[in-house]
């Protein structure tokens, strides 16, 4: 009899201790990201200060978010709750006078009618762009993870527009 208690008790016992252990959630650390902007002429990372040729035609800019860690480009597929459109913003501003003029465009390069236009009435080729990354859906609850740190950042360039 005494066995069979025993039993019991430390079947009961262990029982507990795994489901104790089951419910405990592993912290999970946000992974960092890296933004780039991609040269739509060489297919190169843009650095600030360096001088991008206007594409020919309007095409969609080229932003990535990249792991880190393993320098994989984040896909939807890594991002489990939202897109990658929806996770990465861009904005493109010209500088005037020193100053961020209005939002140009978002994610479309502008046409060669509004790079002139900057330029005849400021006298201007330099632009800000603004990569910004987060991928926590709309109406996220309070116990929603984060996969992915949230990151910004600001690339200044010169935009010209090809004499050919």
């Amino acid at each position: 009899m005494k066995k069979y208690i025993a039993t019991i008790i430390l079947t009961v016992l262990t029982a507990i201790i795994g489901l104790t252990l089951v419910s405990c959630e592993k912290e999970v650390i946000p992974r960092e990201v890296e933004l780039i902007l991609i040269n739509p002429n060489t297919g190169e990372p843009v650095e600030n200060g360096d001088t991008v040729i206007l594409p020919d035609e309007r095409m969609v800019i080229d932003a990535r978010a990249l792991d880190k860690e393993t320098g994989k480009v984040l896909t939807s597929e890594d991002l489990k709750f939202e897109t990658i459109g929806r996770s990465l913003r861009v904005y493109l501003c010209p500088i005037v006078d020193g100053k961020l003029g209005a939002t140009m465009t978002n994610y479309l390069w502008p046409t060669r009618e509004e790079v002139d236009t900057i330029m005849s009435r400021y006298g201007s080729d330099e632009y800000k762009m603004t990569l910004s990354f987060d991928c926590r859906p709309d109406g996220a609850g309070k116990n929603f993870v984060r996969y992915y740190e949230m990151k910004t950042i600001y690339i200044r360039f010169h935009l010209i527009v090809s004499e050919e």
